[in-house]
C-alpha cells in the first residue's frame, strides 16, 4: 500500500524469514559462520537457541542458500509429535513412503537413504524448528537417528532451533547422552541499540530506499526501548510506522509515531481490565494487546499523552481538545478516507471490529487524526471534531458487495445523531 509513497520496491519489514534481508550483526554473523562450519564438516548435532523473534529461522534460511544445491534438506516446523510421528514426518520430508510402516522398517529405510546419499557425495540435513516443543522421548529418537554414521563421518546433520527452554531441557541430567553428541551450541542474543538503528537502515536499503524514509534518533530510541532489540518486534512496529507515515503523508518517522504504535502492542498488567486482547501469536510469551475505553469514561489508569513540543515535553489533553488539535480539513479527510481499503468487519465477544489497511479498529481507536465513533456489521463511523463520516461498501445491482476499493465516505449528522440505515 505504501511502497510507491516511499519509493520502495518491496516491503522492508515483513515477518517472513527472508534471507535477502539477513542483517550481519556480530551475533548473527557468528551464528551463521558456526552453522556453516558444522554442516560442511559434518559434525552431526548442532543447537541454536534464542529468544522469540531473535532471528534464528532467518539465520537458518540464509545458511540453506549457501549449501550445495545437491544437499538434501528437510525442515520440520511442527514438533509437537510422538517419536513415531517424528520419524514418519522425517521420512516423508525426504520422499520416503512412511504410511503403515513399523518403526523398524522406517529406520531401515531412512538408513538406506542416508547411505545412498553419502555414497553420492550429498549432504543430508534435518532441521527441527521450535525444537523446545520436542518431548524427551522425541529428542531421544533424534539421538538414535544421529547414530547413523560411517567410520569417518555422520550420515545426517541434525539442527535444533529453539527458544531458551530448549537449552534448559538439554541441560537435564537424563539428557546426558544427547548432550555429549552436540558438536555446537550457540545462543543468539538480541540486537543492541546501535545495531537496532543499523538494522532498520539495512532493511530499508535492501527494500530499495533511496534516503526518502527517515527514522529519527528519537524514533529508534523509542523503538529499542519497546523491542529490546528483538528483530521481529522491530519489524512489527516499523511496518505499522510506515503505514502511519503514509496515512499522515510524512516520510519522517519520529518518536511520536513509534510511541503511539508501541503503546498499541504492549502487554498489560495482569489486573488491568481496560486492555483487550486483539491477537496472540502461537508462540509462548508474545501477546499483542490493545487498550479500549470503558463505557462512561476513560479506562482505569489511562493517560492520553500527546507529543506537543519535543520528545521530552508532553501534555495531557481531553478528547475534544485532541480532536481540535488534530482535525484536518474536510476535503483532505474525504480524500484520505476514499483511499482506505476495508478488508472486512467481524464480531468478537459482541464487539464489532473493522480491518482497514492491515489495522484492526474498534470503537475509540484513532486513524488519520480521527476517532472511530462506531463500528457495526455494515459500516464504520469516524468522528473529527463535531463532524462524522461513515465508511461503507457500495452494493452492486445483485446486492453483493463490490471489492474493497468501492468504499464510500459519507458525511452524516453531528454527535447526537446515529448513522443512517445502510
Amino acid at each position: 500500500m505504501y511502497l510507491d509513497f516511499y519509493g520502495l520496491k518491496r516491503r522492508p519489514f515483513d515477518m517472513t524469514p527472508d534471507p535477502l534481508f539477513f542483517f550481519p550483526s556480530q551475533k548473527h554473523t557468528e551464528a551463521l559462520a558456526s552453522l556453516t562450519y558444522a554442516l560442511i564438516a559434518k559434525r552431526g548435532f548442532v543447537v541454536i537457541t534464542g529468544e522469540i523473534g531473535s532471528g534464528k529461522t532467518t539465520v537458518c534460511r540464509t545458511l540453506l542458500q549457501r549449501l550445495d544445491p545437491a544437499a538434501k534438506v528437510a525442515m520440520l516446523t511442527n514438533t509437537i509429535l510422538t517419536p513415531k510421528q517424528l520419524l514418519e514426518a522425517t521420512c516423508e520430508k525426504y520422499g520416503l513412503p512412511s504410511e503403515k510402516q513399523t518403526k523398524v522398517a522406517l529406520l531401515s529405510k531412512l538408513n538406506r537413504f542416508l547411505v545412498e546419499e553419502n555414497d553420492a557425495g550429498n549432504t543430508v540435513v534435518l532441521i527441527l524448528d521450535e525444537a523446545q516443543n520436542l518431548s524427551v522421548k522425541a529428542l531421544e529418537e533424534m539421538r538414535l537417528i544421529s547414530n547413523m554414521e560411517t567410520d569417518t563421518q555422520k550420515l545426517i546433520q541434525i539442527m535444533l532451533l529453539g527458544q531458551p527452554e530448549l537449552r534448559d531441557k538439554l541441560n537435564r541430567p537424563d539428557m546426558e547422552q544427547l548432550r555429549q553428541r552436540i558438536s555446537l551450541r550457540y545462543h543468539l542474543r538480541s540486537l543492541n541499540e546501535q545495531e537496532t538503528g543499523r538494522y532498520i537502515e539495512h532493511r530499508l536499503t535492501v527494500a530499495g530506499d533511496e534516503n526518502r524514509v527517515k527514522f529519527t534518533k528519537g524514533a529508534v530510541d523509542s523503538l529499542y526501548e519497546f523491542s529490546k532489540g528483538v528483530p521481529r518486534l522491530i519489524n512489527v512496529v516499523c511496518d505499522q510506522a510506515l503505514l502511519t507515515g503514509y496515512l499522515r503523508e510524512t516520510r519522517k518517522i519520529d518518536r511520536t509515531i513509534v510511541s503511539e504504535i508501541a503503546a498499541e502492542f504492549t502487554c498489560p498488567p495482569a489486573d488491568d481490565e481496560s486492555y483487550r486482547e486483539t491477537g496472540r501469536t502461537s508462540e509462548k510469551g508474545l501477546g499483542f494487546w490493545r487498550r479500549i475505553k470503558r463505557s462512561g469514561g476513560r479506562p482505569r489508569g489511562e493517560r492520553e499523552v500527546v507529543d506537543a513540543v519535543s520528545p521530552q515535553e508532553t501534555v495531557e489533553r481531553s478528547d475534544d481538545e485532541k480532536d481540535r488539535f488534530r482535525q484536518p480539513e474536510e476535503a483532505e479527510l474525504l480524500g484520505k478516507l476514499t483511499q482506505l481499503k476495508l478488508a472486512g468487519i467481524s464480531a468478537e465477544n459482541g464487539d464489532f471490529m473493522a480491518a482497514i489497511d492491515g489495522v484492526q479498529l474498534r470503537e475509540g481507536d484513532h486513524l488519520l487524526g480521527m476517532t472511530v465513533a462506531q463500528v457495526d456489521e455494515h459500516a464504520i463511523v469516524f468522528k473529527s471534531g463535531d463532524k462524522r463520516y461513515q465508511l461503507t461498501i457500495e452494493s452492486n445491482g445483485d446486492g453483493e458487495q463490490d471489492s474493497p476499493a468501492s468504499l464510500k465516505p459519507v458525511p452524516i449528522a453531528g454527535p447526537g445523531a446515529g448513522p443512517p440505515d445502510v
